[in-house]
């Protein structure tokens, strides 16, 4: 009775995690077409659904879709409260990061207090295991969507600043151990190299494409260099 009574009408409806379509993400770069978190979150829940699927079907690789869509609607719930902030400015230096994690932790406690439920180690651990290791691999795989949608689809050539950012990004998910310690079948572990693979190419092959633009506008020279 109680939980009925703090979980009422307006609390669901007016709840910050309801807010995640007021939030654009790419905060740092001009977008033909703004995204909003609400939209990523969705993007990399139906992606992540789909291969988990594939995996489980075509690859008798066992995943817990259940504890994957958990991790993925709520991997990015902080920024309903703090907003989006580049990568490569919360990995700006070792204590830039860990200032940026309290913030971020202090944001979910309060989303909590405001539901009266335990949240934040789903969302800390959003990107632990097999599960969340494929949420990490899509979350890299819809930026690269997303620079390609912005670039070739529309000629926003200023998102190159996230291609710049995102080379490196989707070569360390590529070589990330776990992929060879959480997935049991190597067909399994194939099949997301491939998915990997084929998005960095799709990104090198743009970034060659417009090296002389980045070089000539100075765009890679607006990228921190995280430690």
């Amino acid at each position: 009775k109680e939980r009925y009574l703090i979980m009422n009408f307006t609390t669901l409806a007016f709840c910050p995690l309801t807010r995640m379509n007021e939030v654009s993400r790419y905060s740092s770069v001009y977008q033909e077409r703004n995204e909003t978190l609400s939209e990523h979150t969705t993007e990399v829940s139906m992606m992540s659904y789909l291969i988990a699927l594939e995996l489980r079907n075509h690859y008798s690789e066992s995943v817990d879709i259940g504890i994957l869509l958990e991790k993925c609607l709520l991997h990015d719930m902080d920024e309903v409260i703090t907003g989006d902030i580049p990568r490569n400015t919360k990995y700006a230096s070792r204590l830039v990061h860990k200032e940026m994690n309290n913030v971020a932790i202090r944001s979910v406690q309060l989303i909590e207090g405001m539901l009266s439920l335990d949240l934040k180690e789903t969302w800390q651990n959003a990107k632990d295991g097999k599960e969340g290791l494929i949420l990490k691999i899509v979350d890299m795989l819809c930026v690269a969507k997303k620079c390609i949608t912005e670039i070739e689809l529309r000629g926003n050539l200023t998102f190159l600043k996230v291609v710049s950012e995102l080379e490196t990004h989707l070569s360390n998910v590529l070589v990330d151990e776990r992929l060879n310690s959480e997935f049991v079948k190597e067909s399994a572990r194939k099949y997301l190299k491939g998915l990997i693979t084929q998005a960095k190419d799709e990104i090198t092959t743009i970034r060659v494409k417009y090296q002389n633009v980045i070089d000539k506008y100075h765009i890679k020279e607006n990228v921190i260099e995280g430690e």
